[in-house]
């Protein structure tokens, strides 16, 4: 997988999705006109963010009706990490 930095915060993936890290409270994933906003929290210590990867259920509206599965998830979790590696920030997901 590789990406190409849009942004300070947003990244492109060769793989049909982008990640916009807005601020570490609101996390941004987009697949075509798909968007899921992903909380996340600062933390101090040895990581500095933690995303709450169990609020991903349901796209944002028009696609709010869309259902996200287990598979689908743990996709968009495999890809938010890969964003941030690449990013340089060290996260835990709960």
């Amino acid at each position: 997988m590789a990406f190409s930095k849009i942004s300070s915060n947003r990244v492109q993936s060769d793989q049909g999705f982008s990640f916009w890290m807005r601020n570490p409270f609101n996390l941004h994933y987009f697949e075509d006109a798909r968007e899921l906003v992903i909380p996340g929290e600062m933390l101090t210590g040895e990581k500095e963010l933690l995303v709450s990867v169990s609020a991903i259920r349901a796209w944002k509206p028009p696609f709010d009706r869309e259902v996200i599965d287990k598979p689908t998830q743990e996709q968009i979790v495999a890809n938010v990490a890969a964003a941030l590696d690449f990013l340089g920030i060290k996260y835990e997901f709960d």
